[in-house]
């Protein structure tokens, strides 16, 4: 799988992690525990798909996106990046 191909598969995970998280908030886990719980299990899994393919991307592909950033863009990233360490 090339590059862009990586991150077609990301970006449409990640709408689909979105759209789900948009579910999740609406939902009254006090009238509705058993759906607040399966959705929380189905984010939980669909974060450990998207770090997994996050995984996937080589030292070379990850310089090439960053190169393809613009600085602000870089710098929004980087923030992105030091916040989950």
């Amino acid at each position: 799988m090339d590059l862009y191909d990586k991150l077609d598969v990301l970006v449409k995970k990640a709408e689909e992690l979105d759209a789900l998280g948009d579910k999740f908030v609406k939902v009254d886990d006090e009238k509705n525990p058993v759906q607040a719980y399966c959705m929380e299990k189905a984010l939980l899994e669909m974060a450990d798909e998207l770090e997994g393919i996050s995984d996937t991307f080589t030292d070379e592909e990850r310089e090439e996106i960053f190169n393809a950033l613009d600085y602000d863009e870089y710098v929004e990233i980087q923030k992105l990046i030091d916040e989950t360490r």
